[in-house]
């Protein structure tokens, strides 16, 4: 948290909004960042950015978890197709060196930040940042967003998608 949540007020003369980023790579806890994103953006002093990273090599290990991301992602899409008060982009990477440098790259125009804690070590997303990981409860993106390098004020909101008993059924 880095104050801005709190010390934040919507001034009934100013038209400035409350902006929101979620920084998507796919999987239960990145569409339950995406939800909850959505869902903060029906109040209408919210704006929602959703900065998607795509891996360049990626390969897909399972099918169900991608079809899933995709109908999220194409819901985003609908909801800001004509509409001005949302963003959608899409950034594709090699590595983890490439993904730092994306999530470095942003600039400080959001007050509140979210991401998926949990992502596939063996991603290309992530290559390399596995080492430079300090705090695993926030997983390897969350710790870069909440790292003190990073020159964004904007708070930061690490989700992780409660597992259910169906969820362990298909495991075993």
């Amino acid at each position: 948290d880095k104050r801005i949540v709190m010390n934040w007020k919507l001034d009934s003369h100013s038209r400035s909004k409350f902006h929101v980023c979620v920084i998507f790579v796919g999987g239960p806890d990145s569409r339950e960042a995406l939800a909850y994103g959505i869902r903060m953006v029906e109040n209408q002093a919210n704006r929602l950015t959703v900065i998607r990273l795509i891996a360049e090599d990626e390969f897909i290990s399972d099918l169900m978890e991608a079809k899933l991301d995709l109908k999220r992602i194409n819901a985003v899409r609908n909801m800001y197709g004509e509409n001005q008060d949302g963003e959608y982009s899409e950034v594709i990477v090699k590595d983890g060196v490439e993904t730092s440098r994306v999530l470095f790259a942003i600039e400080d125009h959001y007050d509140f930040m979210s991401v998926g804690r949990r992502l596939d070590s063996d991603s290309p997303l992530v290559t390399g940042l596995t080492d430079w990981s300090y705090m695993d409860e926030l997983g390897i993106i969350g710790d870069i967003l909440a790292s003190s390098d990073m020159k964004v004020n904007a708070s930061v909101l690490v989700l992780q998608r409660q597992s259910t008993v169906e969820d362990f059924m298909q495991k075993s």
